[in-house]
């Protein structure tokens, strides 16, 4: 044994090797030692990793190559493979048999590289793995689409499922966010605490179910920095998914806004632009301050509006159009940031409810209804800031809305 101890010394240097390792080398010549070093040493393994698996050392050069060879055909580069080097001493048979059951899954060649540490797991804990998800309503689509959790421990998963379902989580949404059923159980938790410290109710970590899964110190973080803008902690709860974010996202989308001549109150009061891609509200900037121009020979003259309803960056430029149209076709000053808020069917539909609610349309005689309507528009002309209320508020207000009408 000592021999073989200085064979591999000499090959490895100072890298530290653990002692159970060393009983792979018994009965091993130096010549089948040294010729698995070179090979691993051509694969990109440096002495450190070989260290870690030492074991491999000890294999057969044949099945050590036989292996290399079989993972690129798989399509793992050496790097790859480097990376994941146990895979070489495993059993061929096992590899190739996970494969191709990983294959069936749905699995791309692809996929399964990113993923190579399955190729090396037990083929019944894959199996079963793979059963115990599907019980849990994934789809064999969304089980490829998760690869990672097919290699986890069957006691985590089932813990992290129970877990969220107490939080209210359907099955369903958990399906959507699947991946939380490998995250660390103690990261759920403490991520589950930290947020109802914030003022999130269970119903709404639920809705933001993706957010029990981020790095702790993330969430932390980002909250801070959002309440340094001026949000308070029932706006951030009511914007959740900013705490998830990028904190590098929402400081430059911070940044740009300001640029653009947001002030803070503005941004805070319009936190969801926080979390929109920069590029895509400068194209809708772009956008919207030309076709909202009041002076066609001054394309910034829509700059103002825009500003002062920065609501509008987020809605994207064809329904900002179609707004537009909407609104002049049944002359209405479409220079109003409260009305083009909404889509024109949502406004077709109030149209429709005063209708039918305040003018009794259904009742009235056919030869008559052209003359309701007519009297219906000069009613929204002369109010247009009641297409910015809600059908719930319109509903309230009903009595009042009739005794308007009378005037017209």
């Amino acid at each position: 044994m000592a021999e073989k101890l200085g064979v591999v010394k000499e090959l490895l240097g100072d890298a530290d090797i653990r002692e159970f390792a060393y009983q792979w080398f018994e009965g091993k010549n130096d010549d089948s030692i040294r010729q698995v070093y070179r090979l691993l040493r051509q694969y990109g393994l440096s002495n450190e990793k070989i260290a870690t698996h030492a074991p491999l050392l000890g294999r057969d050069p044949e099945s050590i190559k036989n292996n290399h060879q079989y993972l690129k055909t798989l399509g793992l580069t050496d790097r790859k493979i480097a990376s994941q080097a146990s895979l070489l001493r495993k059993d061929p048979e096992s590899i190739k048999n996970n494969h191709q059951y990983l294959k069936t899954l749905g699995l791309t060649d692809r996929k399964i590289a990113s993923q190579a540490s399955l190729l090396g797991r037990d083929p019944e804990t894959i199996k079963n793995n793979h059963q115990a998800l599907r019980d849990l309503g994934l789809t064999d689509r969304k089980i490829a689409s998760r690869a990672e959790l097919i290699g986890k421990d069957p006691e985590t998963i089932k813990n992290n499922h129970q877990y969220l379902k107490t939080l209210g989580l359907t099955d369903s949404k958990i399906a959507t966010c699947a991946y939380l059923l490998g995250r660390d159980p103690e990261t759920i938790k403490n991520n589950h605490q930290a947020l109802r410290d914030l003022g999130l109710t269970d119903r709404k970590i639920a809705s933001q179910a993706q957010l029990l899964g981020r790095d702790p110190e993330t969430i932390k973080n980002n909250h801070q920095y959002l309440k340094t803008l001026g949000l308070t902690d029932s706006k951030i709860a009511s914007r959740a998914e900013l705490i998830g974010r990028d904190p590098e996202t929402i400081k430059n989308n911070h940044q740009y806004l300001k640029n653009l001549g947001l002030t803070d109150r503005n941004i805070s009061t319009n936190a969801h632009l926080l979390a929109r891609d920069p590029e895509t509200i400068e194209r809708y900037y772009q956008y919207h301050v030309g076709l909202l121009r009041e002076d066609y020979l001054d394309r910034g003259s829509g700059r103002e509006l825009i500003l002062s309803h920065a609501s509008l960056l987020g809605i994207p430029p064809k329904t900002m159009e179609a707004n537009v149209q909407y609104l002049s076709s049944i002359g209405i000053d479409y220079h109003n940031g409260f009305l083009l808020g909404s889509r024109p069917s949502t406004k077709r539909r109030k149209l429709a409810w005063m209708l039918r609610e305040l003018f009794d349309y259904r009742d009235i005689p056919r030869d008559h209804k052209r003359e309701v309507i007519g009297r219906l528009y000069h009613f929204v002309r002369e109010n247009p800031r009641i297409l910015a209320k809600s059908l719930h508020s319109l509903e309230r207000s009903m009595d009042k809305l009739r005794e308007r009408i009378q005037e017209y």
